[in-house]
C-alpha cells in the first residue's frame, strides 16, 4: 500500500507560498509541508490540546516557540491554514 497525496509541483510559485518563503525561508516552507502531511494523516484537522506544540516541535525537530509562531503566521499572515478553538486545518 502506498500512502501519498497529490500536490502541485509548482506550489512554491503560489503568492502565499512565495510570501511564506520570503518571510521564513525554505525551513518555514518545509515545516509547512510537514504540517500538510500531518493534516493529511489526521483526516484534515489537527486537534488542539495543551501540549500540541511541544509534540509538533519534537516531531519536526524545531523549537516550540518556532512552531507556535509559524503556525500563527500560516493562519494570520499567509492564510495557508485555518484554526478555531479546537482544531487547525
Amino acid at each position: 500500500m502506498t500512502n501519498y497525496f497529490s500536490h502541485d509541483i509548482d506550489a512554491h510559485k503560489d503568492p502565499k507560498c512565495s510570501a511564506l518563503i520570503a518571510g521564513h525561508g525554505m525551513t518555514g516552507y518545509g515545516i509547512y509541508w510537514c504540517l500538510i502531511e500531518i493534516l493529511h494523516q489526521q483526516d484534515g484537522k489537527i486537534k488542539k490540546f495543551p501540549k500540541l506544540y511541544e509534540g509538533l516541535a519534537f516531531l519536526l525537530r524545531v523549537e516550540v516557540k518556532q512552531i507556535e509562531a509559524l503556525v500563527q503566521a500560516l493562519v494570520t499572515d499567509y492564510e495557508l491554514l485555518k484554526e478555531d478553538e479546537n482544531f487547525i486545518w
